[in-house]
């Protein structure tokens, strides 16, 4: 089992695009996956569930997204050169040994050229920290909000296929 993090929380967020985009790539493909939308987090997790506070709702999100799992794919956003602060707080509020010895892959997004390149870089440097081994194929969309269709959607032909041979790296990762 795959968990896709859709790394914002923002409303109507481009970021939930591109993880139904590697969602159904997964189904294409026969793998197992799900889809975490940090917009389904506890709106006071920072405070209900860090520091050996408990919150219910949020353990059961982490059971279910972390702990079930082996393998996650990070849709990462740029927020300010970097990622955003909520994923940043619901990977500190998860106790550091559910991530060890798994694996991530990641993709960049941003308005601007450079994909989320720091954003990714800053992501992968706390991945390590939490000994999660993330794959090097991390692709980079630019100028993101010109890839989606009138629908809504990703429908951007080598964006799907960078995506879709990232999914295919990573099964073997």
């Amino acid at each position: 089992m795959i968990t896709i993090i859709s790394g914002t929380n923002r409303l109507e967020n481009k970021s939930l695009r591109v993880a139904n985009a590697y969602s159904k790539i997964c189904e294409e493909l026969k793998v197992d996956a799900q889809i975490l939308d940090l917009q389904s987090i506890p709106k006071d997790f920072i405070f209900s569930a860090s520091y050996g506070s408990q919150n219910v709702e949020f353990d059961a999100i982490v059971e279910n997204y972390i702990t079930s799992c082996d393998k996650f794919i990070f849709v990462v956003p740029e927020y300010n050169g970097s990622f955003p602060g909520m994923l940043k707080g619901f990977i500190d509020c998860v106790k550091p040994e559910l991530w060890h010895n798994k694996k991530a892959a990641m993709i960049g997004l941003s308005a601007g050229k450079a994909g989320n390149l720091r954003g990714l870089d800053h992501l992968t440097g706390v991945m390590h920290y939490l000994q999660v081994e993330v794959l090097s194929k991390k692709p980079k969309l630019s100028a993101f909000h010109t890839l989606i269709d009138e629908k809504g959607q990703l429908s951007d032909g080598p964006s799907i296929e960078l995506m879709r041979a990232q999914v295919q790296k990573f099964l073997d990762f």
